[in-house]
């Protein structure tokens, strides 16, 4: 496995084999990890077509617009953390549903965030109309 850097500090990141995006630790950074395809110099071959191959290479990821939110884990278990609502990074595209849910009570304000492919996104937030409003924003930038 390649050491990864920091696409902002240059420290090395740990990252888990198929994560989409590595924090660094130095930083606190967030770098998304993507395949890139890389030519390989090819001008001294005899014939054939350039050659190609993939690297992971991490990028930094500006998010537009910060929101408080936990992550729902299970009942009774999120994960505190922030959503950082990007273009870069999330596929606001893909996004074809979301839907306010109260629950526990009301004491629970849940914000569902379907995508095309049906995988669903359970954010617990103060601010969900403020999240629903920025996406729909970009969204509609996209088209």
């Amino acid at each position: 496995m390649k050491a990864l850097n920091c696409a902002n500090c240059g420290a090395n990141l740990k990252y888990d084999i198929g994560a989409p995006v590595a924090f660094c630790q130095f930083c606190d950074s967030v770098n998304v990890l993507e395949n890139v395809q890389i030519k390989i110099d090819t001008t001294n071959a005899v014939d054939g077509p350039p050659s190609y191959y993939e690297e992971l290479k991490p990028r930094i990821m500006m998010p537009e617009e910060k929101f408080m939110a936990n992550y729902w884990e299970s009942a009774g278990n999120s994960q505190g953390g922030h959503l950082w609502v990007s273009k870069k990074f999330m596929k606001i595209s893909d996004i074809v549903k979301m839907e306010k849910v109260n629950k526990m009570l009301g004491i629970s304000r849940e914000l569902h965030i379907t995508d095309k492919n049906g995988n669903l996104m359970e954010l617990v937030s103060w601010n969900r109309n403020g999240i629903i409003s920025a996406i729909e924003k970009r969204k509609n930038n996209l088209v």
